[in-house]
């Protein structure tokens, strides 16, 4: 009866760990660490525990636990106290597999930030040219282009679509990791949710608040063994960020044609044409990045 006890006890235990989630992306905007403990996916250097010490199937309070204390319990008695004990454990087993579909439900949406698309009236009286969709589409290909960039150390892209003081931080940042040969892998860019959250215009810069729930794989590996050192590959993480893009007031938008094959470019971030493969140099009047903020809710 006593291991009865005791694996019901590790199994409401195991049930209730919560791992937390283990986020990078560029600018190390949050932390890989989770929790009290710490996480180590790469099987080595590092390791989970609840806190504290060991944790056993066994108690202790300043002496050992027994069937005794200043007395003696019957055979019966204990028995009963025992088996009550243990249907007890099972109870909340059951419970929490029963709500454990539930759970996972409700943990795709634990961490959402509610945010409102403001009205496209308040877009046209500054950029007339502009759209609620249009503005939707800079600024998640140029989040995702950014990522990208920080990905495979293209100081120059970074430069392109970043404020000089964000591109100072990033390749302060990007050098480091450099020196300690590691890599942050970041793939399968899921929108969730974007809104244009804000607008305004001062000293002829128009400023664009953006808020984006994206969901993706993010971890870091060792550019030399390939090994995975921090996060892990077998899962996604979602985050939820606030954005400011900026551009001049007086620049307008325009078509971008591949000067090779005439071909009209239809991404404000591409280098390359996708029809010939030539080189595209795009025109320093889009808008580019000048905040990033982890928004995530816990």
């Amino acid at each position: 009866m006593l291991s009865l006890l005791a694996l019901a006890t590790v199994g409401a235990f195991a049930l209730g760990v919560n791992f937390g989630n283990i986020r990078a992306d560029s600018g190390w905007d949050s932390s890989y660490g989770g929790g009290g403990g710490s996480w180590s996916s790469g099987g080595g250097g590092g390791s989970w525990s609840s806190g504290g010490g060991g944790w056993s199937s066994s108690h202790s309070s300043g002496g050992s636990w027994s069937s005794s204390s200043g007395g003696s319990y019957s055979g019966d008695a204990f028995s009963v106290f025992i088996t009550i004990a243990f249907w007890i454990l099972v109870i909340i087993i059951l419970v929490t597999l029963s709500n454990r579909s539930a759970v996972k439900q409700a943990s795709a949406t634990k961490n959402k930030v509610m945010r409102n698309d403001i009205d496209e009236e308040e877009i046209k009286k500054i950029l007339p040219e502009e759209t609620l969709g249009s503005l939707k589409h800079m600024a998640f290909e140029t989040f995702v282009a950014i990522q990208n960039a920080w990905m495979d150390f293209d100081y120059d892209k970074l430069r392109a679509l970043c404020t000089d003081e964000l591109y100072n931080t990033y390749t302060a940042q990007l050098d480091a990791l450099k020196i300690k040969n590691g890599k942050n892998i970041m793939t399968a860019f899921d929108n969730e949710e974007i809104k244009i959250i804000g607008i305004k215009e001062e000293n002829k810069i128009v400023t664009v608040e953006v808020y984006l729930r994206c969901t993706f794989y993010d971890y870091v590996i060792n550019n030399k063994t390939k090994e995975v050192i921090r996060g892990s590959k077998d899962y996604t993480l979602t985050n939820n960020y606030e954005m400011q893009f900026v551009r001049k007031t007086n620049n307008k938008k325009k078509k971008v044609k591949c000067p090779n094959c005439g071909a009209e470019i239809n991404t404000v971030v591409s280098t390359k044409c996708e029809y010939c493969g030539s080189t595209i140099v795009i025109a320093a009047n889009e808008f580019v990045l000048s905040k990033k903020t982890n928004v995530n809710k816990y």
